[in-house]
């Protein structure tokens, strides 16, 4: 889940459990910061009464869990664990508002797991569920050498290969083909 440059693999729980800060104490009290706090956290319900994930840099090219404060990155490693269990748990290929739903049902489940009220934004929902492609296309693998040899699906770019391919993907997509393994 790490080492693609997020940050995650160099988290650690350090800031978990302080006082949160309010938000005057790293923003001044104008209109803009105002503004600033409810765009980035529009999408997390009563934002007011959670802590609001603090960058600690400025993100170069897209967003990345480093660009986070130590406690948010924990979070963001938590959350994405707990995503991705899910896709390969429940379904490997969800919509989009799926995926979002569950980013956000994972990043609760992890402020509750740190004893943390802590808002998330687009930013991070985007950093947990940019894994999702990743893992389908390593479900897509496995599941199809398996099936492969589950089935007898021949390799080969010969046209009686194609062929005897065809007939038996047909075979299987009737009725309950693929439930159940067709004896010779």
């Amino acid at each position: 889940m790490g080492g693609d440059g997020d940050g995650e693999d160099s988290a650690n729980c350090d800031g978990l459990h302080k006082r949160p800060r309010s938000p005057s104490d790293s923003e001044g009290n104008t209109n803009h910061s105002h503004y600033k706090r409810m765009r980035d956290s529009e999408d997390s319900p009563s934002s007011q009464q959670q802590r609001l994930p603090q960058k600690i840099q400025r993100s170069k090219g897209r967003v990345a869990a480093r660009d986070y404060e130590v406690a948010v990155q924990q979070l963001i490693k938590f959350s994405i664990s707990s995503f991705c269990a899910r896709l390969a748990s429940e379904y490997a290929y969800p919509d989009r508002m799926t995926q979002v739903l569950w980013a956000k049902e994972a990043w609760k489940e992890g402020c509750a797991s740190y004893e943390i009220e802590m808002a998330f934004n687009s930013e991070i929902i985007q950093i947990i569920t940019r894994r999702t492609s990743h893992l389908t296309s390593q479900v897509k693998g496995k599941v199809r050498s398996l099936i492969e040899n589950i089935y007898g699906f021949e390799h080969g770019s010969r046209e009686s290969v194609k062929s005897r391919n065809r007939r038996l993907a047909r075979q299987l997509k009737n009725k309950f083909g693929l439930c159940y393994r067709v004896s010779d």
